[in-house]
């Protein structure tokens, strides 16, 4: 498929559901679903109304944000936090989507609940894992106070359980986000954008990137199209099996990684198909580089990263750069790349719109939470059967090391490094996801893509527990049924499934993991 063959960008920018195939229930759906092109639109009318009611919200005496979401609810908004902000006008903004009750007990701890304003944001209004952890710090402000809804605010779709319930409660705030617009494509409307003003960042310069990236989008020559440029490479590495990314990027930007994980992963990954992006450390998976494509987002200053791009492109390896000014350009990003995952999807002949593998974890987790007898857990290999599976994979073949722990960013940054070292002694990717998160996220792709993936799911236990208003198990409970549906749904994929189990001094997890993974893998 060409630009010219089919006129891609065109047909986007008029709606025409057939660019993705599908039969009419489908193009129905996939026509409910296309409100982001008018995203930029919306951040354009609506800035200045959020920076002003913001600036409300810091003069109530607030000194701390916790977004409460999951997947499109909170990516995009945890990028501009680490990327871009707070400002001195502005507040930190942190994300509550891990159900770990360690996580849970670190993030009560972190700063004056008094002075928390809680941001509880669902598409649906009824995602599990956020309604968990807002009625867990609702019930604790509570405690505290009579007039708990001033510390929260909702952001949702028109006519939702969590509207009515944002409206029972008195919550300060409930914003209503435009109903077409998909989770994973809402990085420029109220999911990212409310807390983007709370972090103080300015609006109106985020829309106006946003916007100019989102006119240049509108041609359908490529060097004039930056997001339809994208979408065919995409294609076209994907037609040439090379369906894993290794993305590189420039430090300052290292968070968009995650978002651009999730938007490509859960759009692409089904019928069999799927691009799979790898996020190791630039210094590593030199060996996975024969199996995929490189693409790095940086500043022109970040001269080792452009090098470490050429040593490889010289190698054989097909290389995209994309080259930013300045960090706010990661409002015209998100435009870009949601651009070019729909230009991708029309490529490889699938609705990027959908995902129909997500629901089967959700209710695995559902009938194990609601047993009155816990079933048999499906058969799991150990970590020395994990080695021999791995030497003997077949090319193509990766490594989803899928952590249920409270792991935060050094945790993470740890984890990744032994992914980079994994892979290189495996010739073969590695990556790292964070449960529940990657449920979200690239657990679509592990179900319905390309069917070559090792998991090993990971999980701790600690000797407390924490439990949730209003529901008869506990956060720990839950974070393990989280972590045992999914095993059991990779399982009944046929794809190779491990487990590790870790308990002790939480300190040592990381550690823990990192010296078994070492010694069952690289021995």
């Amino acid at each position: 498929m060409t630009a010219r063959d089919k006129r891609i960008a065109a047909r986007l920018w008029h709606r025409d559901t057939s660019l993705w195939g599908g039969d009419a229930n489908e193009q129905a759906s996939i026509a409910q679903r296309l409100g982001w092109l008018d995203s930029p639109q919306w951040l354009c009318d609506n800035a200045a109304d959020l920076d002003r009611w913001a600036a409300g919200v810091k003069a109530q005496g607030f000194e701390c944000a916790v977004l409460v979401g999951m997947g499109g609810s909170s990516l995009a908004a945890e990028v501009l936090s680490q990327a871009l902000g707070p400002t001195p006008s502005g507040l930190p903004v942190l994300v509550a989507d891990n159900t770990h009750p360690l996580a849970v007990r670190r993030l009560e701890q972190r700063g004056d609940l008094a002075k928390t304003l809680f941001v509880v944001a669902s598409k649906s209004g009824h995602t599990a894992e956020v309604t968990a952890l807002s009625a867990y710090f609702w019930d604790a402000v509570c405690k505290a106070r009579s007039d708990a809804g001033a510390q929260f605010i909702a952001i949702t779709d028109p006519g939702t359980p969590l509207e009515k319930l944002a409206r029972q409660r008195g919550y300060r705030d409930c914003f209503l986000n435009p109903p077409d617009v998909g989770g994973r494509f809402a990085a420029l409307t109220a999911f990212a954008m409310v807390p983007a003003a709370l972090l103080g960042l300015d609006l109106s310069d985020l829309a106006g990137r946003a916007s100019t990236m989102a006119t240049r989008c509108r041609g359908d020559q490529l060097v004039d199209n930056p997001g339809l440029a994208l979408g065919l490479w995409l294609g076209e590495q994907w037609q040439a099996g090379r369906g894993q990314l290794q993305l590189r990027l420039s430090p300052g930007i290292a968070p968009l990684g995650a978002w651009i994980e999730q938007l490509v992963a859960e759009s692409t990954g089904k019928q069999g198909k799927g691009l799979l992006p790898l996020l190791a450390p630039a210094s590593s998976q030199r060996a996975a580089a024969a199996h995929g494509a490189w693409l790095a987002v940086g500043f022109a200053r970040d001269g080792a990263l452009w090098q470490q791009c050429d040593q490889v492109e010289k190698a054989g390896t097909p290389v995209l750069r994309l080259l930013l000014e300045d960090p706010r350009d990661l409002a015209g990003e998100f435009f870009r790349w949601e651009f070019a995952t729909a230009t991708a999807g029309a490529v490889m002949g699938l609705n990027p719109f959908s995902e129909p593998d997500v629901n089967a974890s959700k209710e695995a987790t559902r009938k194990l939470l609601s047993a009155s007898k816990a079933p048999s857990p499906p058969v799991a290999g150990s970590l020395a059967e994990l080695g021999a599976s791995l030497r003997a994979a077949p090319a193509g073949s990766y490594l989803a090391v899928l952590a249920f722990l409270p792991a935060d960013r050094e945790a993470m940054a740890r984890l990744q490094g032994l992914a980079g070292e994994l892979g290189d002694c495996l010739n073969l990717p590695v990556t790292v996801n964070v449960g529940p998160r990657y449920l979200h996220s690239s657990g679509q792709l592990h179900k319905g893509g390309p069917q070559q993936g090792h998991f090993l799911v990971v999980t701790a236990t600690t000797g407390w527990d924490l439990a949730i208003p209003g529901e008869a198990y506990s956060f720990g409970e839950l974070n393990v049924a989280q972590a045992a549906g999914d095993l059991a749904v990779l399982a009944a994929t046929g794809q190779p499934v491990f487990r590790l189990a870790l308990d002790g001094d939480p300190a040592g997890w990381v550690g823990s993991l990192s010296d078994q993974l070492r010694a069952a893998l690289l021995t």
